[in-house]
């Protein structure tokens, strides 16, 4: 009898987890510039940038495994900087510049991560009214999966700091007004540690949310 309630408990926790599953599994982790037509470039003062607007929410879905990204007024960007001196590093700043002037600074890994989190509560709530014992098998396994989220926005942000010779890659995102319909107008602003402004991109296209 004990073996058979040991079973049974085990099965039980198994169809638990497996129901309550907050997985987080992107499918890309960066897109093909080359393929992309929408992408915006520069070669200026020994730098090379190529900037592309995550603007679709399939695309963000794919990238982030969150369609709703941009519809929650987050914008990722994805820039590649290339650093041609062979003397000295360069540090990089970018900030995104709205049709009225407004000048918007890049937002941290803790600032988007509450968007693109895991929730536990529907999943583990839907297990408690059964099993009462096993709701805090969707909160480990939603926290273990948040833990990864945070490490990927983490890894994926774009870094500042690029060494003579070398390229930095990745994401950089913006707060942008959740109405927003178009980035026309919209210039992403690429200047230097110091202060120096590098040139500014204009970005384009229309915002499809989920």
């Amino acid at each position: 009898m004990k073996k058979k309630w040991i079973l049974i408990l085990g099965i039980l926790i198994g169809l638990a987890s497996l129901s309550s599953c907050a997985s987080y599994k992107p499918m890309a982790v960066v897109p093909d510039l080359g393929q992309n037509d929408e992408t915006v470039n520069i070669r200026k003062d020994g730098i090379i940038a190529i900037a592309y607007p995550i603007r679709k929410a399939e695309d963000v879905k794919k990238y982030f495994d969150y369609s709703g990204l941009v519809r929650d007024g987050v914008l990722p960007v994805y820039i590649s900087v290339a650093n041609t001196s062979n003397q000295e590093s360069v540090k990089i700043l970018l900030s995104l510049e709205s049709p009225n002037g407004e000048n918007v600074k890049p937002l941290s890994a803790e600032d988007v991560y509450p968007i693109l989190k895991k929730g536990w509560l529907l999943r583990a709530g839907a297990w408690s009214l059964l099993w009462i014992p096993l709701a805090p098998i969707s909160m480990i396994d939603t926290a273990m999966e948040n833990k990864k989220v945070m490490k990927d926005i983490k890894g994926k942000q774009f870094k500042e700091e690029i060494a003579p010779g070398l390229i930095s890659q990745g994401y950089v995102f913006f707060k942008i007004n959740e109405e927003i319909k178009t980035l026309n107008g919209f210039w992403l602003a690429i200047s230097f540690g110091d202060g120096r402004i590098l040139d500014k991109l204009p970005l384009k296209g229309s915002i499809t949310a989920d």
